[in-house]
């Protein structure tokens, strides 16, 4: 059983690496940025930035955003 992405962070490299990989078979990068794109909250992105993370296998995302008055 796949935990959920919130325990992501606190599972093992190994564990995270074969979980991704299994993850990214069944959704893909498309899945991902689709799920970017309905967030609409805080744990929202933060699901959405653990699954690109481990898509992209890196320890590390961050998301900056600048609406279109460039604030």
């Amino acid at each position: 059983m796949t935990p959920h992405l919130s325990q992501w962070p606190r599972l093992p490299c190994a564990r995270r690496e074969t979980l991704a990989k299994d993850l990214g078979a069944k959704t893909g990068l498309e899945k991902i940025l689709a799920s970017l794109e309905q967030a609409d909250g805080l744990d929202a992105m933060q699901e959405v930035s653990v699954a690109l993370r481990a898509h992209l296998f890196i320890d590390h995302v961050a998301y900056h955003w600048v609406d279109s008055a460039g604030d």
